[in-house]
This record gives structure tokens, sequence and C-alpha cells, in this order.
């Protein structure tokens, strides 16, 4: 029934498209309407694919075309043999055109395409149209690229130690210009590149303190210098003095350096607060900054990027009635508690996540956390791991139910036996 109705719409769409002389198409009969129906998709698909062909540059031939034929087939063929206008018709103008074509590539002269010319026709004009590609992107001297045009590469090369030879593409075709390296650049491998030797090089040439051993809550002044040793001249940058600790990166000092000439040092200052008993390292860095917490390199370049760093430490001592305090004795990761440290802050045991709690403890008398991961079948809640409420209530409501569903079972196995 489905392919009858599928025949059906076919078969009306063709006698619509054939004409409007509908009482010769009666006559015909299944098999030849079918075999006209699938002529008819093969002219759709010819038609289809010498448009995409044109689109592409191409042209390509698969019927003979003779005299008084009309077909798009001949007015490509009128376009490749420069017949104008191209109408679509073979008359007198084009019969002479492929007689011409037939005589000039040695085929025996018919003024009809037929195999051996469409053959002629396909070898010269039904082929890819030649792209010219470049790989850096059009004229880059500061990427080394290489320009393809059909089955040639062409690639940039250095025409000497300051001077680029530069292919790319220009209205798809290749196009090839000699470039001068900017000044304090040379050509190397294909492209131009700063030459390290006109680079700066930033170091800490000093990091101190006033002291390095302080009370609780003393405030030390930090003092930074970074000098400039390579050849060329230091941009603006950044430089920056940082304690990276549990609790993430701590700035001490962060400041914007002028531009720095070879051998020039510029030097800064700051202040460090003692805010817990213990050892702090800090750290300066030339040619640094600080995005979101996250440090990370500003962009100048560098002679060398692994100088750049230098540290001091800085020891701080608790009073002798320092004292730390936790309500819930240490570690109790069950049960919630809060600690209160020397200087009369308190911090409270708290859910970092679903399953994560972050415990406050204190250890050598100074405050201290951890982030700890709860057991299997326990979630943190209200600052301590405890056993999950769903895990409790399905198993409470398994033992509720094992006695109904020993029952129910019972009583489906009676069924089965007695309906057997």
């Amino acid at each position: 029934m489905k392919k009858t109705i599928i025949l059906a719409l076919i078969l009306t769409g063709f006698l619509l498209f054939l004409s409007p002389n509908f009482s010769k198409v009666q006559a015909i009969t299944l098999e030849e309407l079918q075999a006209q129906i699938q002529q008819l998709f093969q002219i759709i698909q010819q038609l289809l694919a010498q448009r995409l062909q044109q689109s592409q540059g191409r042209y390509c031939f698969y019927s003979n075309l003779s005299y008084g034929m009309r077909s798009p087939e001949v007015k490509n063929l009128q376009i490749v043999l420069g017949v104008t206008p191209a109408t679509g018709y073979f008359g007198d103008t084009t019969l002479a055109a492929v007689k011409k074509f037939q005589e000039e590539h040695n085929i025996k002269v018919t003024g009809e395409v037929g195999p051996q010319t469409r053959e002629v026709l396909n070898d010269l004009y039904c082929v890819s149209p030649v792209i010219c590609v470049d790989s850096d992107g059009g004229n880059n001297p500061n990427i080394k690229g290489t320009v393809t045009i059909g089955s040639q590469t062409y690639t940039d090369i250095c025409a000497s130690g300051t001077t680029l030879k530069e292919h790319y593409c220009s209205n798809n075709q290749l196009q090839t210009s000699v470039i001068t390296c900017p000044t304090g650049s040379i050509c190397q491998n294909g492209v131009c590149i700063i030459n390290q030797v006109f680079l700066p090089d930033l170091i800490i040439s000093d990091l101190s303190a006033n002291k390095t051993s302080g009370a609780l809550n003393e405030k030390i002044t930090i003092s930074v210098s970074e000098k400039n040793i390579g050849a060329g001249t230091a941009d603006i940058h950044h430089l920056i003095v940082i304690e990276e600790n549990k609790d993430g990166v701590i700035p001490v000092l962060t400041s914007t350096s002028r531009p720095l000439a070879s051998g020039d040092v510029f030097t800064t200052s700051g202040t460090f607060s003692c805010y817990y008993p213990g050892k702090h390292i800090l750290t300066a860095k030339a040619n640094y900054k600080i995005d979101a917490g996250i440090v990370s390199i500003k962009g100048i370049q560098e002679t060398d990027e692994t100088n750049n760093t230098k540290t001091i430490t800085i020891n701080c001592s608790a009073p002798p009635d320092y004292k730390c305090t936790d309500s819930d004795g240490g570690k109790n990761y069950y049960v919630k508690g809060s600690i209160i440290d020397a200087l009369g802050f308190t911090y409270f045991d708290m859910c970092m996540a679903n399953n994560v709690l972050l415990e406050h403890y204190c250890e050598n008398n100074n405050a201290t956390s951890e982030d700890y991961t709860c057991p299997n079948n326990y979630t943190c809640q209200d600052g301590a791991c405890k056993q999950s409420a769903n895990s409790t209530s399905y198993l409470d409501s398994l033992k509720t139910q094992l006695p109904q569903l020993s029952d129910l079972i019972k009583r489906l196995s009676a069924a089965l036996i007695h309906s057997g």
C-alpha cells in the first residue's frame, strides 16, 4: 500500500510535468512510465551536478551533443569554445566551433560532440580549480608559512640575516615579497624574531627587611630592588612580593615599575605584618602580576625568565600567654566545633561541599585547618560529617517492607501453582 501511494505521487507529478496532452500519457505502460521517471531523475542529477561544477569553475560533459539540440550542456559547450552569446542552442556557430575544436585536437571532424570529443573536453575543463592556500594566513612575517597551489608548495625562507622572503596569496595567485625585519629583530628559520641580544633581563637584585624577627602583629618594613641586566630596555611591567601558604597567595607588596634601560635599578618598599606566629617565607617576583589571586607572568620578553625571584624569611613569635582553644578537642570530623586563636578570632567548622568539611583545629598552639572528605554514606551537614539521611531512611524502609515483600512472594507463588 505504501509503495502504491509513493508511486501514485511520483506518477501525478510526472504527468503534470510531461504534457498537457493527458490522453497520450494514458497510452503508455507502467514499465515505460517508470523508465521515463528514471530518465527524468538522471536529468535532474546531471543538472544539479553541472550547477555545482559551474559554481566551482568546472564544465563537465556527459551527453552526446549535436546540431539542433538545446540544453544546459550545450550552453557549457558554447562557454568553453567561446561561442557568444551562449544561448544553449546548438546552431551553425556552435557547429563551426566544434569542428574547429576537433581539428585542433586531432579528432575526426564530425561537428558532433561524441565520446572522443567529450573525453578531450572533460580533460581540459572538468578539473578542480586551482586554489592558493597560505598556512600563515597571508603576508605575515611573524609566522613561518607555506603556500600551496595545486601540487606545488612555496615556504617562507630567510633571504639574509635580517630579510625574509615571504610567500602569500593574493587574488588566488602566488605573491612573493622581500621583507626587512623590524629593528632589533633578525630572520631565523623563515620568520622574523626578536634578537635575544637586544632583550632585557630582569632580576631581583635585593630583598631585605628592617628586621627578620618580630612579635605577633608587629609591622616589618620590606624593601625590594630589581635590576635590568639585559641589553634591551624593559617596558612598563609589574613587581610583586607575596607569601604563599595554606590560605593561598597573600600580596605583601605590588608595584608597577617604570621602564628600565640596561643597567637601571628600580626600588620600592612596603609593610609586612606578623599576622600569626611562625615562619613566613616572602618571595619577590620581577615581571609578574596577580590576577584573581593567581600569580602569572607578565608578558614582556626577556633573555632569561628563570632568574626573576628572590626569597626572605620572617619569623613571627607568639606572646607567652598565646593560646589556641578548640571546642571539639581537635580533629573531630563528626562534631561541629570552633577554635579561638590568641587574637580572639573565632573559626567555625563548616561545609565546603556536599561531602567536604573544613575542619579547624589547633596545632602547636596555632590555628590551622584542613579539607576533609566525609566517608561513604556520610554527607557534610552543619559543619560535621553525618550519616546520610537518605541511607538510613532507605535501610529502615527496607526493614519495614521485607515482611510485606515476603508475603507477596508467597501469594504470587501459590497463584502460579494454582493456575498451572
